[in-house]
């Protein structure tokens, strides 16, 4: 099952309820951070697509969120790209469906211009 593809309405309703409350706007280098607790110095693949990324696009706009089980967001709104986190135990990239909501939600929060 993928991250935010066929979860039970209710499961979906409680992750976007909790990224509503907890999503808050980062600077590269705290996005560095949460990289780098989640891979510490490993040549991991992702890990090193990481950074790539992180280095292609340093002035961009980032934002963080919790969702319930301990996974962690990061999102870039200048791409819309997403990856999701769980500590200890892996990450992805988010799907489509979850992107579409974090690019809504975060143009919800930001002033027009």
């Amino acid at each position: 099952m993928s991250y935010d593809d066929d979860w039970p309405d209710e499961a979906v309703n409680e992750r976007r309820e909790a990224i509503r409350e907890t999503i808050r706007r980062v600077d590269v280098s705290e996005i560095r951070a949460l990289g780098k607790e989640r891979f510490g110095d490993s040549a991991d693949p992702w890990a090193e697509r990481f950074n790539r990324f992180l280095n292609t696009h340093p002035k961009a706009r980032y934002y963080q969120a919790e969702v319930p089980g301990g996974f962690e967001i990061a999102y870039c709104h200048d791409t819309g790209d997403a990856l999701w986190f769980l500590p200890g135990s892996g990450m992805g990239v988010v799907q489509e469906k979850g992107k579409r909501f974090l690019k809504e939600l975060v143009n919800s929060l930001e002033p027009l211009g």
